[in-house]
C-alpha cells in the first residue's frame, strides 16, 4: 500500500492550496489542487495512479535531483575525475523510496538517501 500524505500548505491571499505527496514513489508530488469560492482546479493533469507510477516523469511533479534534465554523453565531470550518469536523465531518486520524517496539516518534510553506485557511477552521498 502506497502511503500518500495530503496537507495544506500555508498560503496568503484567497486561494486555499493542497498538495497530495507519495515518499515511497520518489517523493512525487501527484496533486496539487487549490479551491476559491467553492470552485477546485487542479494544477497538475489527474492521472490513474497506475500510470504515476510507470511514467513518473510525465505527470505530477517528480523530485528531479540532482537534475532535472539529460546529461549530454551520459557523462559528467566533478572534482577533475569523470562520472558515468545512470540513468541519464530526470535525476537520480524519481524511483527511490524516501521516508515521511514530519507530516503536519500544513507541511512534510521527507528523506531519503543517496549511496554512491559503485565503480564510476554517481559519487555522492
Amino acid at each position: 500500500m502506497l502511503e500518500t500524505i495530503r496537507f495544506t500548505p500555508p498560503c496568503a491571499g484567497e486561494i486555499a492550496w493542497h498538495a497530495e505527496i507519495l515518499p515511497d514513489q520518489g517523493g512525487h508530488c501527484v496533486s496539487f489542487r487549490g479551491e476559491k469560492d467553492s470552485v477546485t482546479f487542479s494544477v497538475f493533469e489527474t492521472v490513474p495512479l497506475a500510470h504515476l507510477i510507470a511514467a513518473p516523469t510525465r505527470y505530477g511533479c517528480p523530485f528531479l535531483f540532482p537534475y532535472a534534465n539529460r546529461i549530454a554523453g551520459e557523462t559528467m565531470v566533478w572534482e577533475g575525475r569523470t562520472y558515468r550518469v545512470d540513468p541519464p536523465r530526470h535525476g537520480l531518486l524519481r524511483h527511490s523510496a524516501w521516508r515521511t520524517v514530519v507530516a503536519a496539516e500544513s507541511s512534510i518534510t521527507c528523506e531519503t538517501e543517496v549511496t554512491p553506485r559503485g565503480g564510476d557511477t554517481f559519487p555522492f552521498h
